[in-house]
Formats: C-alpha cells, structure tokens, sequence
C-alpha cells in the first residue's frame, strides 16, 4: 500500500512540475510558438524600438543600411550555394546584391528566443523575396548580428 502511495506523490509531483514548465513556456514573452506566429511588418523603429524590432522592420523593407548598423564586425552569412564568415562591408554588399536580385515582399517573425543567460538572441523567419521564401535565422549577441542564414524552403 506504501509503494501505490509513494508512486501516486511521483507521479502527482510531475504532472505538476510539467504544468508548471507548460505555463511558464507560455508566459515567456520571448517565446512563441509558430502556430501563433505574427508579422511585425508595420513596425516601422523609433525612439522606442529596440534592435530587434529594427532588424524585424529592415528585413521587411529590405533595407540594407539599416540592417548593417546591427553588423558585428565580422558576420557569419549563409545564403543559397554559399556560407561564409565575412566582414561587416562585405555583409553589406552581400545583401544588397541578394535583395537586388530577390526583392522583399515582407518578412514574417515566426519566433524569437534568447540564451539562458540572456546575452544572445536569435529570430527565425520567414522571407518572401523575388519568387522564393526562405528560412531565416538571424543571431545576435551584445546588440549585434552575428549570424544571418537564408534557406529557400521547400514548399511554397
């Protein structure tokens, strides 16, 4: 009879503990799931806008300078054919020849996160440009871009 008890606590004890993991993933504003995934495409920056709400505005305008005051001094950029670890100028030009070439359409924020520690984050989206969408990740640590990765998806 001890042993139905104990395993009764055990397993009262984690469903708990899952509920309570459930509510706190919910309430965390820096998560979202992709069924309740949003467009931030009106956020247009300003005095109160954060970097993030300036990078998610610059990809849907498809706009290279603003991106580039976000530019670590070296960037890991990853687009279709190629992957390479360039310096901020180099992302720049990058960029302005893929968006020349793919004109953006809008840019959808999907999901963003943050590090334990809170001293990176990341954000994935989705882009529409020229007559592809692309998979993107975006990684940023200490208000600076890290990583941009676009991926053409493969169901559009």
């Amino acid at each position: 009879m001890k042993s139905n008890t104990a395993i009764g606590l055990l397993v009262a004890a984690l469903i708990g503990l899952t509920a309570l993991a459930a509510f706190l993933i919910r309430s965390d504003g820096n998560s979202q799931s992709s069924d309740q995934a949003f467009v931030w495409g009106n956020t247009r920056g300003g005095a109160d806008s954060g970097p993030v709400e300036d990078i998610v505005a610059a990809m849907n305008a498809g706009d290279v300078a603003a991106l580039s005051a976000y530019f670590d001094l070296e960037v890991d950029v990853t687009l279709p054919g190629t992957s390479e670890l360039l310096e901020a100028p180099e992302v720049e030009q990058v960029l302005r020849q893929f968006f020349s070439r793919n004109p953006v359409k809008s840019f959808n924020l999907l999901h963003r996160g943050q590090s334990v520690n809170g001293e990176s984050q990341y954000l994935i989206g989705q882009l529409s440009a020229g007559e592809e969408t692309y998979r993107t990740y975006l990684l940023m640590a200490g208000g600076k871009l890290k990583k941009l990765e676009f991926s053409e998806e493969l169901f559009n």
